[in-house]
C-alpha cells in the first residue's frame, strides 16, 4: 500500500482476489501442443521435468549420439595363433634347445597377454555396458563402464559413456567427474559433446541439492553456465546448448530475489543497501544506529535473528525488510547536596 502496508490484492468492492489453479485445461493446452503439464510443486520439481521433458523430445539422431560406439576389434586372435607358432617353433626344430626356449615361450605369452588380452576385456565390458544402456540397466551399465575404465583409463569414449549411463542413474556427481575427465583428456569433437552434457548434469544436480543446499546449487548452476558457453565456443552451430543456455539463465533469474531495506525514523541509522540474493541462501544485512539512537529489531520475513543488528536473512521471494531504531537520551541526575546524601 501507499504507506507500506501490506494487504491482500483487493477488487473494486473492496473483496480479497482469490486464485485457484486450473490444471485440466493447462493438461489440454499441453496436450493439444505436444507438451507437457507439470506442477511446479514446492521444491521446484516440476522445472526439472519439463526439462527432462525437452531431452527426450531430441531427435532420435541426437539420442543415438549419446553413447560412443566403441569397435570390438578382434585382430588380436590371429595375432595371438602367430605367436603360438614362434613359441612352438624351436620345440619342433631343436629339442636340445628346450630349455631356454621354454621360458622365452612363457615371457611372450605374458606380454601378449598384458598387451592384448586386457584391452579386448576392456572392450568386452564396454560392448555390454552398451547392451545394458540400451535395455535400461543404468545402474548395471555403470559399473560396466567403471570396469572396462580399470582396463583402459585413459581412453576418453569410455569416460564419456559411463557419464551418459550414470546421468540416468541419476548419479548426477558421478556422471559430473566422468564428464570432466572427458574433457581434460578429449582434443576432438567428443569434448564439445562433453562440456554439453557436463552442463545438463551439473543443472540436475543443483534441482537435486536446491533444499537442503542451496548454496551448492548455486554454484553447480554457474557452472553449467560455463560448460555450455564453452561447449558454443567449440561448436557455435550447437543449437540444444544455446537452448539450455538460455533455459538456465531464465532458471536462475527464477531463483534469484531482490532484497530492498529500509529505516525506521530515517535518521535512526543506516542499513545494508538494497541486494539480490540465491534462493534461501543466508544473506548477510547489518544496521547501524547514528549517534543519539539504538537499534531496536529488524521487521520482515526469515530473518535470522530479528533482534541482532549483525544476522542474516534467506530469501524464497522478492522482499522489503526494516530497521528500527529508538532514540535515547543521556539523564544526569544530582544531589542538591552531596554530603547530604545521593541521588
Amino acid at each position: 500500500t501507499p504507506d507500506g502496508q501490506r494487504d491482500f490484492l483487493r477488487d473494486s468492492e473492496g473483496n480479497p482476489v482469490s486464485t485457484a489453479l486450473d490444471a485440466s485445461t493447462l493438461m489440454q493446452i499441453a496436450e493439444a501442443t505436444g507438451g507437457v503439464y507439470a506442477a511446479l510443486g514446492q521444491t521446484g520439481s516440476g522445472l526439472l521435468d519439463a526439462y527432462q521433458f525437452s531431452l527426450s523430445q531430441s531427435e532420435a539422431s541426437e539420442r543415438n549420439e549419446l553413447l560412443q560406439r566403441i569397435p570390438l576389434e578382434r585382430f588380436q586372435w590371429p595375432l595371438l595363433a602367430a605367436f603360438l607358432l614362434l613359441i612352438v617353433e624351436p620345440f619342433i626344430s631343436n629339442r636340445r634347445r628346450q630349455g631356454s626356449n621354454i621360458s622365452g615361450g612363457v615371457l611372450l605369452a605374458l606380454v601378449f597377454t598384458a598387451i592384448f588380452l586386457l584391452p579386448n576385456a576392456a572392450r568386452a565390458s564396454a560392448a555390454e555396458a552398451a547392451k545394458a544402456y540400451k535395455d535400461g540397466r543404468y545402474e548395471e551399465s555403470v559399473s560396466l563402464y567403471q570396469n572396462a575404465l580399470l582396463e583402459e583409463p585413459d581412453q576418453p569414449k569410455l569416460s564419456y559413456n559411463l557419464g551418459v549411463s550414470a546421468y540416468h542413474a541419476d548419479d548426477f556427481t558421478l556422471a559430473i567427474d566422468a564428464f570432466e575427465s572427458v574433457v581434460r583428456k578429449d582434443k576432438g569433437q567428443l569434448k564439445t559433446k562433453a562440456f554439453y552434457n557436463l552442463g545438463n548434469s551439473r543443472v540436475a544436480a543443483g534441482f537435486g541439492a536446491l533444499e537442503e543446499n542451496p548454496a551448492s546449487s548455486r554454484d553447480l548452476w554457474n557452472a553449467a553456465l560455463l560448460d555450455y558457453e564453452n561447449a558454443l565456443a567449440l561448436k557455435p552451430s550447437y543449437p540444444r546448448a544455446a537452448q539450455n543456455l538460455a533455459a538456465l539463465k531464465t532458471t536462475i533469474a527464477n531463483y534469484t530475489f531482490r532484497l530492498e531495506t529500509s529505516v525506521d525514523p530515517l535518521d535512526g541509522g543506516t542499513v545494508s543497501p538494497p541486494q539480490t540474493a540465491f534462493y534461501k541462501v543466508p544473506t548477510p544485512i547489518e544496521a547501524t544506529a547514528t549517534e543519539g539512537w539504538e537499534f531496536v529489531e529488524w521487521q520482515g520475513e526469515s530473518i535470522d535473528d530479528p533482534s541482532a543488528s549483525s544476522t542474516t536473512i534467506a530469501l524464497e521471494s522478492d522482499q522489503s525488510i526494516v530497521a528500527r531504531f529508538a532514540k535515547v537520551w543521556e539523564l544526569t541526575v544530582q544531589s542538591a547536596d552531596p554530603e547530604a546524601g545521593t541521588a
